[in-house]
């Protein structure tokens, strides 16, 4: 859908959808909306938008987390602790449509926490995932792209978004939307292929979403007890556990159950420099 605003430059794009006499609001992939004005399209271009918010309206949108997530509808379509959203762009290199379904069952059961799919657009689907609890979802996707891409002859980009407690809940959508908009960024960048996760993107990524998202998740630390002096200490002493325990004058062994339990409930483990760094970076924004 992004590809109709190049050839639709007057249109406006919202976070929300226009619902207005003389407005065609499109969903995009990554949660907004572009709006046209109706008497500025030729027939010809009505007939096809119509077709094509028509196939929307039967695919994904029948499922009320489209509606939660993407259009902000609704209210929360089920009981969820701990959600992540794995995005994912297939390429096909045959004709064969068929394909779809099984490569979808194939995921399907290799992720037991899986909550629902959607159907984005052609070629974009989400996973969302209830994480409570912790499954590995990066060492699945490991294993098993490049034979995915092999058996069904496609090329797999997927991005594993960051896990986001009910305690946020009313920041779901925004979140899924703007790693929506992060996942969109990076698809055409080289370096960005196979299996990507949330940390290494967004360090890598800056502009508008990347700060909206530093925002998010200083909100997610914030919320949890003493983990701010904690990532500042751990910053400091280049993530020696022993090092940042005698710095902040506690036990190594309680620093050590203070990590696991922030892993265990946010999926980043500050011993890996790139899980530490976004943090550190996400504190400095907040504190601006």
């Amino acid at each position: 859908m992004e590809q109709l605003d190049l050839f639709f430059p007057s249109a406006s794009v919202t976070n929300t959808q226009l619902e207005q006499i003389g407005m065609v609001s499109i969903p995009r992939s990554d949660g907004k909306w572009l709006n046209l004005k109706s008497n500025e399209l030729t027939r010809r271009e009505q007939l096809l938008l119509e077709q094509l918010l028509s196939s929307e309206k039967e695919g994904a949108s029948s499922n009320p987390w489209y509606a939660y997530l993407v259009r902000n509808q609704g209210p929360l379509p089920s009981q969820v602790r701990l959600v992540q959203f794995l995005h994912v762009q297939i390429i096909r290199h045959t004709d064969q449509n068929d394909f779809e379904a099984e490569w979808l069952d194939v995921l399907t059961h290799l992720l037991p926490n899986l909550v629902t799919s959607l159907k984005i657009t052609p070629d974009r689907y989400v996973f969302i995932l209830n994480q409570d609890p912790h499954f590995s979802v990066e060492s699945i996707m490991a294993e098993i792209l490049a034979s995915m891409e092999f058996d069904f002859g496609m090329t797999i980009t997927a991005f594993l978004g960051q896990m986001w407690p009910e305690k946020m809940m009313s920041n779901w959508a925004e979140a899924y939307q703007l790693e929506a908009h992060l996942f969109s960024h990076n698809l055409h960048k080289a370096s960005f292929s196979g299996f990507n996760q949330f940390s290494i993107t967004l360090l890598r990524t800056a502009g508008e979403t990347s700060a909206d998202l530093y925002s998010l998740l200083a909100q997610l630390i914030m919320g949890q007890d003493d983990m701010e002096e904690t990532i500042k200490a751990l910053w400091e002493e280049q993530a020696v556990v022993t090092k940042a325990a005698q710095k902040l004058y506690i036990h190594r062994n309680t620093l050590q159950y203070r990590l696991d339990k922030f892993q265990e409930q946010t999926g980043l483990s500050l011993k890996n420099m790139d899980d530490l760094a976004v943090c550190y970076v996400a504190l400095l924004q907040f504190s601006s």
